[in-house]
């Protein structure tokens, strides 16, 4: 994969931010993959607090992926397949000590697709305890 990242970052304590573009083109080592080459184009924003105890983050990313050729011809006729993903993450820590850390987080996760095959949406909740060496 050949790729371009363009990025930026702003600390300013407590509080940071960032966001990162990314453009790239796929080539398969197998010439048989499904859908041949594909071209991506990923944009991710976050913005973030970091307390002495707690810290709270939030981040979104948009992704866009579409094939060269016809995925399938068993899949919508040979169409080439596009992908557009969303999600969204928040998430709450408590630090714990230097090397652990208690978090939880809720996570949005949508795709849609040119071929219905590829749709997918999720919400999750997230609990646990980290580690950090």
């Amino acid at each position: 994969q050949l790729a371009l990242r363009l990025g930026a970052h702003c600390s300013r304590a407590p509080w940071r931010t960032d966001a990162q573009l990314r453009l790239a083109l796929d080539r398969p080592l197998d010439p048989d993959r499904p859908g041949g080459r594909q071209r991506w184009a990923e944009l991710r924003l976050g913005a973030g607090w970091q307390g002495e105890r707690y810290a709270a983050r939030l981040e979104f990313n948009l992704d866009h992926v579409a094939d060269h050729q016809g995925y399938s011809p068993l899949l919508g006729a040979g169409r080439v397949r596009k992908v557009f993903r969303q999600a969204l993450r928040a998430e709450l820590v408590r630090t714990l000590d230097p090397h652990w850390e208690l978090a939880a987080s809720i996570d949005y996760f949508r795709q849609r697709a040119s071929l219905a095959l590829f749709e997918v949406d999720n919400v999750g909740l997230y609990f646990g305890a980290r580690y950090r060496y």
